[in-house]
């Protein structure tokens, strides 16, 4: 990094052993959640939905979120941990580079999310979220767009019409056809 004052560079040395940190941290709970066999990473988006489900999305609002309240995400479900520890090494400078800037006097953009039944989960601003959360803030600026989920009508099925069984009899007078258990 050329062209950056003492202090800049001191305080990307410094995110930069945070972040180090954070993912040794990342580590640990990931052992210790697969040994309670719980989730260690973000809930994925495209699990909130399945077959049969329609999806409808509203407009986006820029809104004040709890960052407790961002559970999962879209696309990167496997790059934090639950609790937004980064996973990766080479992340690193780039966690960094947003670390400064959410510190400094220009800040950072809104966030972009998705808001299911109250619940968020991060289509831009993984990086922001992680920092956010490390800091120990409580709450965040984001774009929110509300998404509902509706379960499809399921054709209903009339029930198979029942079909008296062709007995066919053998010598103890049991019916040898496999799908019926008729005793003569």
């Amino acid at each position: 990094m050329h062209n950056l004052t003492e202090d800049t560079q001191l305080a990307f040395a410094l995110a930069r052993n945070e972040f180090q940190g954070l993912r040794r941290r990342a580590m640990w709970r990931g052992w210790l959640e697969r040994l309670r066999s719980t989730p260690s990473h973000l809930q994925p988006f495209n699990e909130v939905y399945a077959q049969g489900v329609s999806v409808r999305k509203s407009s986006r609002q820029l809104v004040d979120v709890r960052l407790a309240d961002i559970i999962g995400s879209v696309g990167r479900a496997n790059e934090y941990t639950t609790q937004f520890l980064p996973r990766h090494a080479h992340d690193e400078e780039r966690w960094a580079r947003v670390r400064i800037a959410v510190t400094s006097d220009r800040g950072v953009p809104p966030l972009e999310l998705l808001e299911v039944n109250g619940k968020y989960y991060v289509e831009d601003g993984h990086h922001r979220v992680s920092v956010l959360k490390a800091l120990g803030a409580s709450y965040t600026t984001a774009y929110v767009t509300h998404v509902e989920v509706m379960q499809l009508a399921q054709p209903t099925l009339s029930p198979a019409p029942q079909v008296a069984c062709p007995v066919i009899p053998c010598c103890d007078n049991v019916c040898l056809n496999s799908a019926c258990d008729v005793n003569l």
